[in-house]
């Protein structure tokens, strides 16, 4: 039993179902789940699939419904041990997909990555609030500062414009605790891609 969701929307890239793709072009990409990733493996491989391709196309008709189960194997554990578990793979998805697109286009869209870094963030902000291990989160991210991309980003007028219109300064978890992030978006940002090479 549960809610019956309509998610009226053509981009939610991530979740893995309403999506077709051809066989012959994740072949052509090399693209497979990764094995380590035993949760949010849809969110590495479908963010890849999306932007490895400008040959997409949307069918405007309701082709999946959801049922919201609030009492699934998953969502009957706590909040803090369900993020520990689960989106710790997403967020470690997340950063080695923006590699991986990088490397199949020789390119990243500057808007893009920072959407992207923006969603990491309050995941990042939320693992503080659970007092999960940072570190493991530290490296993953911290990683990227090699990228022949990140500088270029991290320079760009457009990225800081699009973020200060865009990134919130706190959250409400578990419907109850109001939390304030003690770190400003640009902060988080310096520390984890530039590091020493200020």
């Amino acid at each position: 039993a549960g809610d019956m969701v309509l998610s009226a929307t053509s981009n939610i890239v991530t979740w893995f179902h309403g999506k077709i793709y051809r066989v012959k072009y994740l072949k052509s990409i090399n693209l497979c789940f990764l094995p380590d990733l035993r949760t949010d493996e849809d969110a590495y491989f479908n963010i890849i699939a999306w932007n490895g391709t400008e040959n997409k196309g949307y069918i405007d008709e309701i082709t999946y419904i959801w049922r919201n189960n609030n009492n699934s194997v998953t969502r009957q554990k706590p909040r803090k041990d369900y993020f520990t578990e689960t989106h710790m793979n997403y967020i470690s998805g997340q950063a080695r997909a923006l590699k991986r697109i990088y490397e199949l286009n020789g390119t990243l869209d500057d808007k893009f990555v920072t959407n992207t870094f923006i969603n990491l963030y309050y995941y990042y902000m939320e693992a503080k609030f659970y007092q999960c291990n940072i570190s493991v989160i530290d490296n993953c991210l911290s990683a990227l500062r090699t990228e022949p991309w990140i500088d270029t980003w991290y320079k760009s007028r457009e990225t800081w414009q699009h973020a200060v219109s865009t990134v919130k300064a706190g959250a409400v978890y578990e419907d109850r605790y109001i939390a304030f992030y003690k770190e400003d978006f640009y902060s988080w940002c310096e520390k984890l891609f530039k590091g020493d090479n200020q």
